[in-house]
């Protein structure tokens, strides 16, 4: 529980003929974290070590790996429920089934591709519907230029004084307006000697030019060809529904056995490819890693059965470089997930999951302390836990429904329901009234704190013990210790809370000063006031829990009052207090667990713990 699981390092060697049984043993027991070989300075030759080739069927297990989801990447996405478990007669009936979902999917980006051309032909034939002109009108003429285009403004008095003055400058010409999306159009038919005159005329009137090379050879009015289309289109539609619906048939049938045959193929293409792991000679092989020390006899037996005794499996003493399985009970695990995300302990460290299993829900309870909000929150925190199964999002719900808890104990503590000391007439038993107790809040958070701070302090000694001795514990985190207990002694002998001489407390700390000096130089004298800025900094329990309580007041009091003046005002104070509760419920969740959350990174893991260790990933678990 205070350590990660145990574990062995072991060094696999046997003959390069058993190599493919020794891999499939090892990734079926899923056990060994493989130690990756990098390759290294070794005499050449027979005997020389070399990262190893992947297995001979590795390629065509790729290839059919990437064919698999090649056609599942096709097939539409359907819930379990409506899938069927189809079982395939032959590689024949596969590759025919290959076939079709490519036919299918060839099909229907031939639809896309149709449908993107048809698209593109609305958007050039679209600005000329309201025209009433014959699009044979914008074609190549030996003596009339045609200009089509936009012009800013649709007020009919500018329009007409446009087309005043195209008849007024250029007698022989054509010139037709009409709106479209929210714009003029303009269409100007002119002769060709005048042309340049009447790109200036349109320029000064904001002309923008409609491309009509797309219109070159069509014939009728757009809005015949524009239903043509439409027409067109739905066909392509009907089509494209018809090919999903096999698609879909497809899928229903065959997207189990895929998504079955894919994880097959990624488990042997990934035993395939571990020789890239290991080291290897001519006739011999290498893997080295680590296993759960209760599982390092099983792991041998079961390979020199498979293998016929041609391997041999050697323990190591070495473990400080050994992966990290945290092993806690059930109770303790949702806690897991606060190591995971911050850092995972070295070998040889102290589990902090524990302490934060005992502490985190106390410091939360503390601040948000209410038995409504309490309520509230374990309700809210049991339908999300409803939703989610398993993984890290199941693990923090566990670790909130088990501070609601706790938030409910403490506003029994504190007396609180909502913010209110009464419930229904009746007041609500409590041991301290936060409210009105604020110094005594004080003293006890700070007091929490020292105990918090002491605790990390005494957990980085044994650490410091385990890994370089009792001098090295007693210079780094014993040091602090006595540091302490001579600062404690001198203000108990100062203020006359204890008969005994205070220069005993000034001796214990010069003591601690000296040793902290020795151990950390001049890092740890620097680092001596922040002992008292880390037991003050637990104050924000008494802090957060205050705001949090006021907030809870002033929302009742204000939606008191309104109530109290009736009418359309009480519907009011309803509002206020629905959303005044929701919100300083929202902050009252918040809050606690980051702050809670902080005074376990910041202040106590700073004590004590360095992490740094690497997560377990045995061979063949992802897979499993």
């Amino acid at each position: 529980m205070l350590k990660p699981k145990a574990m062995c390092k072991v060094s696999i060697v046997g003959s390069i003929s058993v190599l493919k049984e020794s891999i499939t043993v090892l990734h079926d027991m899923a056990l060994l974290h493989i130690d990756e070989f990098r390759g290294s300075a070794v005499p050449s030759g027979d005997y020389s070590l070399q990262i190893g080739a992947p297995l001979p069927e590795s390629d065509a297990i790729s290839s059919s790996l990437v064919k698999v989801r090649s056609v599942m990447s096709h097939l539409p996405k359907l819930s379990e429920e409506h899938l069927r478990t189809a079982h395939p007669s032959g590689a024949g009936e596969l590759a025919k089934i290959d076939q079709q979902v490519k036919e299918y999917t060839d099909a229907l980006k031939a639809l896309d591709d149709e449908k993107s051309r048809i698209g593109a032909r609305f958007a050039e034939l679209k600005p000329f519907a309201a025209s009433g002109l014959d699009l044979e009108s914008f074609g190549d003429y030996s003596s009339i230029a045609v200009f089509a285009g936009y012009i800013p403004g649709r007020k009919k008095a500018a329009l007409d004084q446009i087309k005043n003055k195209a008849a007024a400058k250029f007698p022989k010409s054509e010139l037709f307006l009409w709106g479209y999306d929210g714009k003029t159009v303009i269409a100007f038919f002119v002769e060709l000697k005048k042309k340049d005159e009447a790109r200036e005329f349109l320029a000064k009137h904001g002309y923008s030019e409609i491309n009509l090379l797309p219109l070159k050879g069509l014939k009728g009015h757009a809005p015949h060809i524009i239903k043509s289309l439409e027409a067109e289109r739905a066909k392509l539609e009907e089509k494209r529904k018809h090919l999903e619906a096999d698609l879909a048939q497809i899928s229903k049938n065959w997207l189990l056995f895929f998504k079955k045959k894919e994880s097959e193929l990624v488990a042997e293409s990934e035993k395939a490819q571990a020789p890239l792991k290991f080291a290897t000679t001519k006739n011999a092989f290498v893997a080295e890693g680590w296993i759960p020390k209760e599982k390092c006899p099983e792991v041998r037996h079961r390979l020199e059965q498979a293998t016929k005794n041609r391997v041999y499996l050697e323990e190591s003493g070495d473990l400080h470089d050994a992966p990290i399985m945290l092993e806690n009970p059930k109770p303790i695990e949702p806690f897991e997930f606060f190591m995971n995300l911050y850092a995972l302990p070295k070998y040889l460290e102290i589990d902090p999951t524990f302490f934060m299993f005992l502490t985190f829900p106390i410091f939360f309870g503390m601040m948000l302390g209410d038995v409504g909000y309490g309520l509230v929150s374990l309700f809210i925190f049991a339908a999300l836990k409803s939703r989610f199964r398993s993984g890290e999002i199941k693990s923090l719900l566990n670790v909130m429904t088990l501070s609601a808890i706790s938030s409910i104990l403490f506003g029994f503590v504190f007396g609180e329901f909502f913010g209110e000391e009464k419930v229904a007439g009746f007041a609500l038993p409590h041991l301290i009234n936060r409210l009105n107790s604020v110094n005594e809040m004080l003293i006890i958070t700070a007091a929490m704190g020292v105990i918090h701070i002491n605790i990390g302090f005494i957990l980085g000694f044994i650490n410091k013990l385990k890994e370089h001795g009792f001098i090295h514990a007693l210079l780094e985190k014993g040091a602090w210790l006595i540091l302490e207990a001579g600062i404690v002694l001198f203000a108990a002998s100062h203020f006359n809370y204890i008969s005994a001489s205070k220069y005993i407390g000034i001796a214990l700390s010069i003591a601690g000063i000296a040793l902290l000096f020795r151990g950390e130089g001049i890092k740890g004298l620097v680092e001596i006031p922040t002992l008292l800025s880390n037991s003050l900094s637990y104050a924000r329990i008494m802090a957060v829990g205050l705001a949090s309580a006021s907030l809870a007041v002033v929302v009742n009091e204000m939606s008191g009052e309104l109530f109290h003046s009736g009418g359309v005002m009480a519907i009011f104070g309803v509002v206020v207090l629905l959303l005044g509760h929701t919100i300083n419920l929202a902050l009252g969740i918040l809050g606690p667990f980051l702050h809670s959350l902080r005074l376990h990174y910041v202040e106590f893991f700073t004590k004590f713990f360095e992490g740094g260790g690497k997560p377990y990933r045995p061979f063949g678990a992802g897979t499993a």
